[in-house]
């Protein structure tokens, strides 16, 4: 009985590996198929082989778990690697210039070319790569199979469990709001008179921006927002996103590992985010867009690390505040980014059609913050790295301990 549950979790790692693998591979089969349509206009065409690539790719990151799943249950043990991956994601980083460059000019010579599709999901995933190699440069990795399990649990099971519970949540701040505006008759006809005058065809996306800037303007639906981008949402992502390092908790992890394999975790979500984003981006959008969610998946990759740090802290060495405010942290500073991200969105609406003083300073005083959250993630990250590589795994340094932190 107990040789068969120790096999339990190669079994179950099977089963999601392989079904991760199967479900990729149907989404991308219909992806292509879909953008052969000769009813597709070209940016449709173009984003259905984009998502194709992303199946393409989700397979082949699914297959190394199905792999050491297999050697484990046939007795095979995976042994740490000592060498880093750093200077291949330096290499590579150059080739993701290149890219970049070829991209851009195939937006402008050949728009919405079905070459761009490959080139955008390398454009995605190769800076991903070399944050995660950055991040824990000279740490002493975990097990392939452990390294790969995490990724397998970040592309499939982590991310059905966010969207799940991110929509029950949306569903039921959204009934709040309702009885809410009940008790408000003028804005509740307002809400829709809103959604009546909604004619997209007439005013495009302008038009949307516009009236969900106006209708962030009342108090209730602007504080039903703001709790879930600022709170809700990064919460829950934040607890989720290192599923894999809650999983492992039975298992012996040191804080190494736990950083590590959250950082893994975030990579995981940041691809799975920025790829789906950048897909559906315009053309001439194309460049910003990738430059953009490649600097800013530091934020789901450091901050992943932290409480995947957090979490390991907690089953080591019974370290729960560690825990608790590694979480609350990670939570506090998505929820500070994405509220400045709303308010710079709101603001950007905004400007072309009020000169409005209070609404320039909110674009700024967003962007300036945005920043500084940035600048935080990438401080913490660099210097728990030094921490950790620094630190016997017998004492390592609490993060949220400000003695260890001082030099």
């Amino acid at each position: 009985m107990s040789s068969e549950r120790k096999k339990l979790p190669s079994v179950l790692m099977i089963l999601l590996s392989a079904l991760g693998v199967l479900i990729s591979l149907l989404v991308a089969g219909a992806s292509f198929v879909g953008g052969s349509l000769e009813m597709n206009a070209a940016a449709d065409t173009q984003m259905f082989f984009t998502l194709g690539m992303l199946g393409l790719i989700y397979s082949l990151l699914n297959l190394p778990a199905l792999i050491y799943s297999i050697r484990t249950l046939q007795g095979k043990e995976s042994t740490p690697k000592i060498a880093s991956l750093f200077r291949s994601a330096n290499y590579a980083l150059i080739v993701w210039a290149v890219l970049l460059a070829g991209g851009t000019f195939l937006n402008r010579t050949f728009p919405y070319s079905s070459w761009l599709a490959p080139i955008t999901i390398l454009c995605v995933l190769i800076p991903i790569w070399w944050l995660i190699e950055f991040a824990r440069l000279k740490l002493t990795r975990p097990a392939p199979a452990h390294e790969w399990n995490t990724l397998t649990i970040g592309l499939t099971l982590a991310p059905v469990v966010i969207m799940t519970i991110e929509i029950l949540l949306v569903i039921l701040v959204t009934v709040v709001v309702i009885v809410l505006l009940g008790f408000q008759p003028d804005s509740l006809s307002g809400l829709l008179n809103f959604s009546s005058n909604l004619d997209l065809s007439q005013g495009g996306m302008e038009q949307l921006d516009q009236i969900l800037y106006d209708l962030a303007q009342n108090p209730t639906v602007a504080s039903a927002l703001y709790l879930v981008i600022g709170l809700l949402a990064p919460f829950t992502e934040e607890l989720f996103k290192p599923l894999a390092v809650w999983l492992a908790w039975k298992r012996p992890m040191d804080a190494r590992e736990g950083f590590i394999l959250g950082l893994i975790s975030g990579g995981a979500f940041t691809l799975l985010e920025s790829a789906s984003l950048v897909s559906q981006i315009s053309a001439q959008d194309w460049l910003s867009a990738v430059i953009l969610r490649s600097s800013t998946g530091l934020l789901h990759i450091g901050l992943s690390g932290l409480v995947g740090y957090g979490i390991a802290k907690a089953r080591s060495e019974k370290r729960w505040g560690s825990m608790i405010l590694t979480l609350l942290g990670a939570t506090a500073l998505h929820g500070l980014w994405n509220s400045m991200a709303l308010l710079n969105g709101f603001s950007t609406t905004a400007l072309p059609m009020s000169e409005s003083p209070a609404v320039s300073a909110g674009g700024v005083i967003s962007l300036v913050v945005m920043v500084l959250v940035f600048a935080v993630v990438l401080f913490i990250t660099i210097k728990l790295n030094s921490k950790l590589r620094n630190s016997p795994l017998s004492t390592l340094p609490d993060l949220l301990d400000t003695t260890a932190m001082a030099e």
